[in-house]
């Protein structure tokens, strides 16, 4: 019994290794400020999950972007600029993601500066119901649910800002994402990790 709980517990604990919500890059300290310094990635759950979007539509257009421009100094600041894209259902001021910094694993609230909005429609084919029936037989209703193809619209909300929080200066730069609107009693997140040499 323990020998199987132990082992259940080790494989809870690879799974949620293998679905890391960390985007992590070693640069070098003069390359802050440089496309060298932007990660990329998406929202998910611990089990792996992540944000998804309609068939047909390229995964890429809900991708959250972040670039360390300023790694706390000289004015003991670090700044990410950041760009989060997410489905009009799911979105949220960046603000109300709860960004923090953390730096060599202090953590610090960011403030958000010059956020802006972009909105973006990508069309899609989706199914439509072209039959509604009330108060019919089950029997006779099963053969009467008809749909067709339809044209649909994934909106797609951008928000760009500038996060920087007062820090002093560390080797290890993390900032932290979380949308609790994306999930049902649960928080998808997203960590952007610079390893600085």
């Amino acid at each position: 019994m323990r020998s199987s709980l132990v082992a259940g517990l080790g494989a809870v604990l690879l799974m949620s290794g293998c679905y890391s919500a960390k985007t992590t890059r070693s640069i070098a300290r003069d390359k802050v400020d440089t496309d060298t310094a932007r990660l990329t990635g998406y929202m998910r759950l611990w089990n792996g999950w992540q944000e998804e979007v309609p068939g047909g539509i390229q995964h890429s257009v809900i991708i959250d972007e972040a670039t360390l421009v300023r790694a706390g100094s000289p004015k003991e600041e670090t700044c990410a600029k950041t760009i989060v894209r997410t489905s009009s259902a799911d979105d949220e001021p960046i603000e109300q993601l709860a960004p923090k910094f953390i730096v060599d694993g202090v953590k610090t609230e960011a403030l958000v500066r010059g956020e802006t909005v972009s909105v973006r429609d990508y069309g899609f084919t989706g199914q439509e119901s072209v039959v509604v029936v009330d108060g019919v037989a089950m029997s006779e209703y099963i053969g009467l649910a008809v749909s067709r193809p339809a044209e649909k619209v994934f909106r797609v909300v951008e928000r760009r800002a500038e996060l920087c929080a007062q820090t002093g200066p560390g080797s290890t730069v993390s900032l932290w994402l979380g949308n609790k609107r994306m999930g049902v009693n649960a928080t998808f997140v997203r960590e952007f990790v610079w390893v600085l040499k």
